[in-house]
């Protein structure tokens, strides 16, 4: 583990697993909304590509009905999904887009229940090029952002539209001018929300950082480009408490090489009040955040290591200055496309990795490393086949477990790709064995210089940290406890 900055260098064991995809499912129908400006009320849950929150109760999952599973849906065509939001039954909401060869792409909904059942799927869009690739809860549904390619002149357009609970269209608003423009996350802010991507419309005519806000019925309250003289991006928002926002992207205007990754804290009418750079090689870029709950924040994406891209995980304070970094290489490459926090105050980041470590599946694996709350990485685990998968979505729902959202090559094509695993990365409740009716909480022995683990044959088990390891707040695990 690469760690600078805050603790030394420590963790415990880096165990590697692995869990092979389910059954395909049949498709579902399709359906197109309807163009309208309706009012509808954002909530204080939200989603990016990073994180989701489930407000139903913990249940267990093996015993209550609620089965860990991984999934495949076919909708006709090369599709996966690249969002995820949580829905108050305990289901979720994938967003993504469905193509066909290129020429042309329909964005992409699909509903599912907390069984792992798909309750509808929905496609939206023209004729040319459209898709999905954020969303948040909102009042009777989810609203979801992309892009939409303009029927006036055939450029992108950044796009946002509210779908109810049974997939119905209402909202459906396009903004942008007269070049490529596209939204890539969105939050919940007060009386509306505030999407983030990159635009070509305004500024210096290559890509910037673009933050939109709006009201509940999509009307424009103000829109800002963030970059300098080179090409910069936003992938992801979220709102902060304290009213501002926080998105993360790409920076190549201020970067010495390349780019680097970028985090970008605004006041809540757009001013820019922070803006850092994180310098790891040739090409580093940011996809997901998630605060965390004393202030600070977790980052993750891709870092240029050792010659090969490689997934980066990175802890800053409420000012964005980094306390520490993980990068976790291999022998290929590894991104991290989305992460989690997690109710024990630890966190989750999901993404890929092509790299023949232990565990690995073949080809390009979906990957789930899991931190606890001071940084230590628990585990790891690689999920799919010995062909290509990714994980670009994560959600947590209230048993401590996780859904996970992708893409997987199956029968030759990209299917959507989703699974609900345990705490502890299980797939199945028959892979799970002794951990398959546990809680994330009934494996806690509140012991700082443990991790708490579940092992399928053993049941709950609580490793030691190694020496040096981060126990607390500028403290380190010792021979004498944590210190």
């Amino acid at each position: 583990m690469a760690r600078t900055g805050w603790a030394r260098t420590g963790g415990g064991p880096d165990g590697a697993g692995q869990d092979q995809a389910g059954a395909d499912l049949p498709a579902a129908d399709q359906a197109s909304g309807d163009s309208t400006s309706t009012d509808v009320a954002s909530t204080d849950v939200a989603s990016t590509d990073g994180a989701a929150a489930d407000t139903t109760a913990a249940k267990k999952p093996c015993s209550s009905g609620l089965e860990l599973f991984a999934k495949d849906h076919d909708n006709g065509g090369d599709e996966g999904a690249y969002a995820m939001v949580a829905t108050a039954d305990g289901g979720v909401l994938l967003l993504g887009g469905n193509g066909n060869g290129g020429s042309s792409s329909n964005a992409l909904a699909v509903r599912v229940s907390p069984a792992g059942g798909v309750v509808w799927a929905k496609e939206l869009g023209g004729a040319d090029m459209d898709r999905f690739r954020g969303g948040a809860a909102a009042a009777n549904g989810a609203v979801a952002v992309g892009s939409t390619r303009s029927p006036t002149n055939g450029l992108d357009d950044g796009w946002l539209v509210h779908l109810d609970s049974s997939g119905k269209a209402g909202l459906d608003q396009h903004y942008g001018g007269a070049s490529n423009d596209e939204f890539l996350g969105i939050a919940a802010a007060p009386g509306g929300w505030v999407m983030a991507g990159s635009t070509r419309s305004l500024g210096n005519g290559q890509e910037e950082g673009w933050l939109v806000r709006v009201d509940a019925k999509g009307q424009l309250l103000w829109q800002q480009n963030y970059g300098g003289t080179s090409i910069d991006t936003l992938a992801a928002v979220i709102a902060l408490p304290n009213g501002n926002f926080a998105a993360v992207g790409e920076n190549s205007s201020s970067a010495k090489q390349g780019s680097d990754a970028w985090l970008l804290i605004v006041q809540g009418d757009g001013k820019p009040l922070i803006s850092k750079t994180y310098h790891m090689g040739e090409h580093d870029y940011a996809t997901a955040v998630a605060a965390l709950p004393d202030g600070g924040l977790i980052l993750t994406g891709e870092a240029s290591a050792n010659g090969n891209p490689e997934l980066w995980v990175a802890r800053t304070d409420a000012e964005g200055n980094q306390l520490w970094k993980d990068v976790v290489t291999g022998n290929q490459a590894e991104t991290g496309r989305a992460v989690s926090v997690l109710a024990d105050g630890g966190w989750a980041v999901a993404g890929d990795s092509s790299s023949s470590n232990p565990g690995s599946l073949g080809g390009i694996d979906g990957w789930l490393l899991r931190y606890d709350a001071w940084g230590n990485r628990m585990w790891n685990k690689h999920f799919g086949s010995n062909g290509n998968e990714w994980f670009s979505a994560i959600a947590a729902p209230a048993d401590g477990g996780l859904w996970l959202g992708g893409r997987r090559w199956a029968s030759g094509g990209l299917n959507t790709w989703y699974l609900r695993v345990n705490a502890w990365g299980h797939s199945s409740c028959a892979a799970a064995g002794l951990c398959k009716d546990k809680l994330a909480s009934d494996c806690q022995d509140a012991l700082p210089c443990t991790l708490d683990d579940c092992d399928p044959s053993a049941g709950c088990s609580h490793p030691a940290l190694q020496a040096g390891s981060a126990c607390g707040a500028g403290q380190l695990c010792t021979a004498s406890g944590c210190q």
